[in-house]
């Protein structure tokens, strides 16, 4: 005897290889067709993310905390300062809840910044 839940998973169909998650930075999972995905509707130019991800930092941060703690980041990861010391003088600058909160963000737009040129 098959339990109900073995009996209703058995029912349910394959998702299909060709369905993808929709990119609207929601939970939402209904399909996208391929042929919708990969014309690339979906893409939003690295440019405008970068831009978008710093003026978010910078309403959230100021714009002093922000270009002081972006500026020091930017030298810190050119001169391959250790981690520790970088995470250290880091909080020093911006506080332990702001490094807490925005220094992640703040250290992937450093990344960006740095593998743009």
């Amino acid at each position: 005897a098959q339990s109900e839940a073995a009996r209703s998973a058995a029912a349910s169909p394959a998702p299909s290889p060709t369905m993808q998650p929709r990119r609207t930075g929601s939970l939402d999972r209904s399909p996208v067709s391929a042929p919708e995905a990969s014309r690339g509707t979906l893409a939003i130019p690295i440019t405008e993310l970068r831009s978008r991800m710093k003026e978010e930092l910078i309403r959230k941060m100021g714009e002093e905390p922000f270009e002081k703690a972006f500026n020091f980041l930017l030298d810190a990861r050119l001169r391959s300062v250790a981690e520790s010391t970088v995470k250290r003088d880091l909080e020093a600058l911006v506080g332990r809840q702001v490094y807490k909160q925005h220094c992640f963000d703040l250290d992937q737009l450093v990344y960006q910044a740095r593998s743009s040129g």
